[in-house]
């Protein structure tokens, strides 16, 4: 639904704010992600994208504020824990984005460049496994598949979405330069969807 998508998109942006313009970018990013691993969204007829999320911000008008005086409308999480009720429909479809976005956090959070910022994937998956464990009481895993079968495709997805770049010579793993240029928008977003778990549960 609209809300959902509003909030989580708010809920994981960086910064203080987000304008409308970006917000409606980001609305339509995450909605392409959802239909991409096989979720639904909400019809809405012929309305356009900015229509719907002017629609969400007046249903949320008590959890997500908006900042005067600007000159265009941008908005923020007034209320972070009652919005994450809307943010905890979405985040069931990226479990596997999440669990690797953040093992690979802790070459990133190093610094140093982006040779200094990969991941093996032996150390990925490792990790991988260590997070699985600590939100297996969070989640529901696809348990027909295997965790190498989940890492891979979740890897896989992430490439096809340009957001990282496995090198399978050497079995490194690390954000693409496209990703790095966007100023990190799309990794950044599963880090924070996780991040906000352990803030709130």
């Amino acid at each position: 639904m609209p809300g959902a998508l509003v909030g989580t998109v708010i809920l994981t942006l960086r910064g203080r704010g987000v304008g409308r313009a970006e917000l409606i970018r980001r609305v339509e990013w995450l909605r392409d992600r959802i239909l991409a691993k096989g979720g639904r969204v909400a019809e809405f007829g012929n309305r356009t994208t900015a229509e719907i999320v002017d629609r969400a911000l007046g249903v949320l008008k008590d959890l997500i504020g908006e900042v005067k005086g600007l000159a265009e409308p941008t908005f923020f999480a007034r209320d972070r824990f009652q919005l994450s009720f809307y943010r905890n429909q979405v985040i069931h479809l990226f479990v596997s984005e999440v669990i690797i976005s953040v093992a690979l956090y802790t070459k990133i959070k190093q610094g140093g460049g982006p040779s200094n910022q990969r991941i093996s994937y032996r150390e990925l998956w490792s990790q991988c496994e260590f997070l699985s464990q600590l939100l297996k009481t969070e989640f529901v895993f696809e348990l027909a598949r295997t965790l190498t079968d989940n890492i891979d495709k979740a890897l896989a997805g992430l490439e096809k979405d340009e957001v990282i770049v496995w090198d399978k010579r050497d079995g490194m793993i690390s954000l693409t330069a496209k990703e790095r240029d966007c100023g990190r928008e799309n990794y950044d977003f599963y880090c924070f969807l996780v991040s906000l778990i352990c803030i709130w549960g």
